[in-house]
């Protein structure tokens, strides 16, 4: 009888500690919104800026429109009003270039928002090298080489990363049906031989199992003027449910940021690296005088590669 009374006493407790469940207030006042202004001015682009409030995470609409009274982008000491803007994003009638000097000026209700950057120059790439290293059984094994030059005397910040786009038809073994697939993700890799670009002394970045990146952050304290070379290896699993033709393309991005974005990525990785939903969030980096936001310009480098595309050693 005792045996048979203790489940049934435990159901009873759970259900007490059920109804006193106390159901958490969540204030989403409007008024409490704050200003948001975003930008990555990059050269070869048109310049234009992000600007609205901040919004309830439950609230289905992107985007929280705010009254603008003046904006103003100066280039150079040139000042450019917008000449067109849709869902927040304000477009001026200027394309960005190498070195600039921009400030970004907007009065909102009563309220003055500036922010200031300089566009860093585009990294110089060369001397590319693509290789299909190995298939072993699951995993395919790539290898990318190439240099990049460092501009002499001035002081570079990096952000190296590889994403991979797939698509293509897929077979779905749950419905029994062929799925279309287009999807960017980024990707591990490997950096051999760089000392340059991973020792601590240069790079803000911690690698899994002190091996392999998802991006690797880092400055030009051991390489400046110098001319670089860089070797990824990048790890891909073989999918079997892939129908083919389907294509695979691996995107290497090398990006030169300001200081003030570089600061930004590292407050970001440090926040997605610090634990679960639930743990408190600490600060992430603004340069933005009014509001909050990040107005940081970046010069960016890519190449991509298919797999099906390269020779096999």
């Amino acid at each position: 009888m005792k045996h048979r009374f203790a489940p049934l006493m435990l159901l009873v407790l759970a259900l007490a500690a059920a109804s006193c469940e106390k159901v958490i207030e969540i204030d989403d006042d409007p008024s409490q919104a704050k200003l948001v202004l975003n930008a990555i001015p990059m050269p070869g682009n048109q310049a234009f800026v992000y600007f609205a409030r901040t919004r309830f995470f439950l609230d289905p609409s992107n985007n929280q429109p705010v009254s603008v009274d003046r904006m103003t982008l100066t280039a150079n000491g040139t000042p450019y009003a917008p000449e067109a803007d849709s869902n927040c994003r304000y477009f001026f009638p200027y394309t960005i270039a190498e070195g600039d000097s921009l400030t970004i000026d907007i009065l909102s209700a009563g309220r003055e928002v500036t922010a200031s950057t300089v566009v860093p120059y585009i990294p110089v790439i060369s001397d590319l090298a693509l290789t299909n290293l190995a298939d072993v059984r699951t995993f395919r094994f790539y290898q990318a080489d190439f240099n990049f030059q460092d501009h002499p005397g001035l002081r570079e910040y990096y952000a190296l990363s590889v994403s991979v786009r797939d698509s293509g038809a897929r077979f779905n073994q749950w419905r029994q049906t062929l799925d279309t697939v287009d999807t960017i993700h980024s990707t591990y890799f490997l950096i051999a031989n760089s000392p340059g670009i991973t020792d601590a002394e240069a790079s803000y970045s911690k690698p899994m199992a002190n091996r392999l990146y998802t991006r690797n952050l880092f400055n030009d304290n051991l390489i400046d003027g110098q001319l670089t070379p860089v070797s990824l290896l990048i790890l891909n699993l073989t999918d079997t449910n892939e129908v083919e033709p389907f294509k695979h393309e691996y995107i290497v991005t090398l990006e030169s940021v300001t200081p003030q974005r570089m600061q930004y990525l590292i407050d970001v990785s440090r926040q997605a690296s610090s634990g679960g939903v639930f743990s408190e969030q600490g600060r992430v980096y603004s340069n933005v005088d009014g509001a909050l936001g990040i107005f940081a310009a970046a010069a960016r480098s890519r190449f991509t590669f298919c797999p099906d595309t390269l020779r096999r050693n």
